[in-house]
């Protein structure tokens, strides 16, 4: 999945993985955002001109803890860059400790992670604190090749989470893990962070110029339309960075643009910043290419002729754009009243750009579990709570993957303009077991390949029975370790600091066009694999409703959408719509007070949550039961 520009990954989150697979800590910092002191690593220190380098630029206080969940021999490795360090001699590996139960820890280098060491480097046992670096000094220094080098470090522990990982970065060759002296995985990409481990070598000469262009951010754009789009900046450079002069190369078109730093990018190595450059759409409604590079830095020469694209997208017109956020969870996940919150938000702060389906498959005896949905490895779902949005990134569900919050992140996304229009509507069968979809999708771009997904949800799904409870870890922590007061009310003396509480539940997902593969059965629209360019196609689908009584009795037929997603042939969501299913002449009754008890919900007509009565037709839920509709004036 493509990852967003500007975001900084943090998951904490439950792994529903099996306990032989590498894992964050499940406890984490309490589902607490990360407070990055940002300690700089010294540049060059002592009188040894010793340079000292990492992949993770911040404090030790961040690290958190990666494994197995029970005793293990582990392995933990980086690749040393040899494009920055080849010639300079390896002085000493620095071991970032996060368990005191570390034994038989040996340190190495190696030119292939499955090869034999070139240098070893035994540490002793109970040399190690916790939240400091070990030092393994090499006897004799080691000269770095051009195609650089692997160091790492092996060692047993009865810690189930004793390898320290940092940042939550996604980097190249930054985490590589063996289990009890199985294969070597990359797990660089895995949301987990990168590897703090530390070297620090002598000979090291950076250049006075050295800047690069990263990570473009794919756009969508309108045809012959200014654009800006955000992309990486590196430093690897003696000077910091004040300001760039760069080529655009708009489909075979170039300009030449300069950019002062609001605040220069500092001296150093792989130091990084993310920018806003310019250019001008093209005048086809079709894909193109935008190309970057750096030609001079602070007016001077620069010394990487390197270069960065990305595919762009133009389209014919600016279409209102709703954002789906998919969440894994259940009810006996107890970090997911987290995710419960961010979804809540979402709902109530951005009403119509906002398609939620939570979908309950963590366990099986959660009373709103349906097996048929799109499959979490497709979705690239890792535990629980965790959620993907627009199927372009994954995030925690109330921190999101910016750290910031779900919202930061969603925001984001919904900014992006659509690349195709849709439209639908919803009717119930004559017995109301099933809903007849009907969708009508129009691309805005040339050669635009697409599929069409249909999701039911439901609102306000609550239970009396235990299955219906929401397990919480947090009740066991003060509101202070929370660390978040939206959190708080499910923590000691909170408002819900129980270790299950009563909650009621919306944006369940009761029903899909998967099976319980992950197989989509909704029939391919013809034409769609490279649709014409504002052609009107049209897709449908009847999705059954649920059959357990233990969720059909608790669905209202009036709090029950239908979910039209438009999926691309890369597998990210191009806009989607939620509609309220049609009830025809069987709708609701207008209010009848004798036969009302207190009122404990209200709705518009789409589907919105009011906190208080709006003019027009609101649809009013009652303690008793039963919803109707009533009409303010």
């Amino acid at each position: 999945m493509r990852k967003i520009l500007q975001l900084i990954i943090a998951l904490v989150f439950v792994t529903a993985a099996s306990a032989q697979t590498f894992q964050k800590n499940p406890a984490g910092k309490l589902g607490k955002r990360s407070v990055k002191t940002m300690k700089k690593l010294p540049f060059y220190a002592g009188e040894q001109d010793l340079f000292y380098w990492s992949l993770f630029d911040g404090s030790s206080n961040d690290w958190e803890g990666v494994g197995t969940g029970k005793e293990a021999t582990l392995g933990v490795a980086i690749l040393v860059p040899g494009e920055h360090f080849a010639g300079s001699t390896l002085k000493s590996i620095n071991i970032p400790v996060i368990s005191e139960s570390m034994t038989n820890v040996t340190a190495w280098v190696r030119t292939n992670l499955d090869g034999a060491n070139v240098v070893t480097i035994n540490v002793p046992d109970n040399s190690f604190t916790v939240k400091q670096y070990t030092k393994a000094e090499l006897t004799e220094g080691y000269t770095i090749p051009e195609a650089g080098v692997y160091v790492g470090y092996t060692f047993s522990s009865t810690d189930g989470y004793p390898v320290a990982i940092a940042g939550n970065q996604e980097v190249a060759n930054s985490l590589f893990l063996q289990l009890n002296d199985g294969k070597w995985d990359d797990y660089s990409y895995n949301g987990f962070g990168v590897s703090p481990i530390q070297i620090a070598v002598s000979g090291f000469k950076l250049k006075a110029y050295n800047a690069s262009f990263s990570g473009l951010e794919p756009k969508t754009t309108l045809v012959n339309s200014p654009f800006t789009a955000q992309v990486v900046l590196n430093n690897n450079a003696e000077n910091a960075v004040e300001s760039i002069d760069y080529t655009i190369n708009v489909d075979g078109k170039k300009e030449q643009k300069h950019l002062d730093m609001k605040t220069p990018l500092p001296a150093g190595l792989g130091k990084t910043t993310v920018v806003e450059v310019e250019g001008t759409s093209i005048s086809e409604a079709k894909s193109y290419t935008v190309t970057l590079s750096i030609d001079k830095v602070n007016g001077q020469p620069n010394a990487d002729n390197s270069s960065v694209s990305a595919k762009f997208i133009n389209v014919t017109q600016a279409v209102a754009r709703r954002t789906v956020v998919e969440e894994f969870t259940g009810t006996t996940c107890g970090w997911c009243p987290r995710g419960w919150v961010g979804m809540e938000y979402l709902k109530e702060n951005y009403q119509d750009k906002f398609v939620g389906i939570a979908f309950h498959q963590y366990n099986k005896t959660d009373p709103m579990y349906v097996a048929n949905y799109a499959s979490t490895t497709d979705l690239g779902i890792q535990g629980a709570p965790q959620c993907t949005i627009d199927r372009k990134i994954l995030a925690d569900p109330y921190y999101g993957y910016s750290d910031r919050g779900i919202w930061v992140d969603f925001e984001e996304l919904n900014k992006a303009l659509p690349a195709a229009d849709v439209t639908a509507e919803a009717k119930w069968n004559e017995d109301k077991t099933a809903v007849a979809i009907t969708a009508k999708v129009k691309p805005l771009t040339q050669g635009l390949g697409f599929t069409v997904a249909y999701v039911l949800t439901a609102d306000q799904l609550s239970g009396t029975t235990d299955a219906w409870k929401q397990s919480n870890y947090y009740y066991q922590y003060t509101a202070a370790q929370i660390g978040d007061e939206q959190l708080a009310i499910f923590g000691k003396d909170g408002e819900k600091g129980q270790q299950k509480v009563s909650l009621v539940f919306n944006d369940v997902m009761i029903g899909s066009s998967y099976d319980n593969s992950g197989k989509n059965l909704a029939e391919v629209i013809e034409g769609a694999d490279n649709a014409e360019l504002e052609k009107e196609y049209q897709g449908s689908y009847s999705v059954s409703m649920p059959t357990a009584d233990v969720l059909k009795n608790a669905i209202t037929e009036d709090l029950v959408f239908a979910n039209v997603l438009v999926v691309s042939n890369t597998g990210e969501i191009l806009n989607a719509i939620r509609v309220k299913v049609d009830k025809g002449t069987n709708g609701i009754n207008e209010l009848n007070c004798d036969d009302v008890n207190a009122e404990v919900a209200r709705y518009s007509l789409d589907g919105r949550r009011l906190n208080t009565p709006q003019k027009g037709v609101n649809i009013v839920k009652f303690s008793n039961g039963k919803t109707q509709k009533m009409v303010v004036r």
